[in-house]
C-alpha cells in the first residue's frame, strides 16, 4: 500500500474531485448533492469559492480518494466567525482513516483563519457521515425538518456543531 499524502486542492485537482464525489451522489444515501460535478462546477464550489477557508484532498498513488472542504458560513442561528466543513471519501476508501487526517490538516487552517466553530449539516439519514463526524467530536444541535434538496428529494438534516476552542 502507498503512502496517502495531504496536501491543498489546487485547479488541477478538479476532475479528482469529481471522481470522488460523483460516485456518491449516484449512490444517493451519503450526501445531499445531487447534481453531478464537472470540472469548472467542482473549482468553483470547493477550490476557488470566494468564502474559502480550506479545501484539503487525500492522495494515494497519484490519485485523490477524498477531499475536505471548509467554507465561511453565515447562518442565523450560529455565532460569528462560524464555517461549514464537508467531506468526500471515495466509495472504497472508507475506514482508512482519510477522513480523520483530512480533519487534522482542516482544523489546523480553522484554527488559523480565525473560524469559532464548523457546521456539518447531513441527512439524518446518513449514519455513517453521521458516525464519521461524531467521532470528531461535533454534536448534535438542530434538526431541519422537511428540507427539499436540489432534485426535489425531500429530508430531514441533522445540524452538528463542533466548537473551536
Amino acid at each position: 500500500m502507498s503512502k496517502i499524502i495531504f496536501r491543498p486542492a489546487t485547479p488541477q485537482d478538479a476532475q479528482g474531485l469529481c471522481d470522488v464525489i460523483n460516485p456518491l451522489i449516484a449512490q444517493g444515501a451519503t450526501t445531499a448533492h445531487r447534481t453531478p460535478f464537472d470540472r469548472d462546477r467542482a473549482v468553483h464550489h470547493y477550490i476557488t469559492p470566494s468564502d474559502l477557508i480550506s479545501c484539503q484532498v487525500a492522495e494515494d498513488a497519484g490519485r485523490i480518494i477524498g477531499f475536505q472542504s471548509l467554507q465561511w458560513w453565515d447562518r442565523e442561528n450560529l455565532p460569528d466567525h462560524a464555517a461549514e466543513i464537508g467531506t468526500f471519501v471515495a466509495m472504497g476508501q472508507q475506514g482508512r482513516g482519510v477522513g480523520h487526517l483530512l480533519f487534522a490538516a482542516t482544523l489546523k487552517r480553522a484554527h488559523t483563519a480565525g473560524v469559532s466553530v464548523m457546521d456539518a449539516t447531513i441527512r439524518t439519514d446518513n449514519a455513517p457521515g453521521r458516525a464519521f463526524y461524531a467521532k470528531l467530536g461535533f454534536r448534535d444541535h438542530h434538526v431541519y425538518r422537511q428540507v427539499a434538496l436540489s432534485d426535489g428529494m425531500v429530508v430531514d438534516q441533522v445540524q452538528t456543531l463542533f466548537y473551536i476552542e
